[in-house]
């Protein structure tokens, strides 16, 4: 199934509405690592960073990071707030 388009969004979604999207970071990383260019994994990339507290990675991450939707993860930053 990871080839289903809306593979990755439909899984980040089901982790985060669980509030454990944290064990995805490991497989996000390494499909970041492999150069994936869905803007999904990114968005849950930014998410976890920034819902882990390490503000600093987060900010790292978001500034350095051009492959996220900002409009999606501006809206979970609103949330989180």
């Amino acid at each position: 199934p990871t080839d289903e388009p809306e593979f990755v969004a439909k899984l980040v979604a089901e982790c985060e509405k669980v509030n454990r999207i944290v064990i995805l970071k490991s497989w996000l990383e390494s499909q970041q690592k492999d150069e994936s260019k869905d803007p999904e994994v990114y968005n849950g990339l930014a998410k976890i960073y920034v819902d882990n507290g390490t503000s600093k990675a987060a900010e790292q991450f978001l500034l350095e990071n051009d492959l996220y939707d900002p409009a999606t993860v501006g809206k979970f930053c609103e949330s989180r707030d």
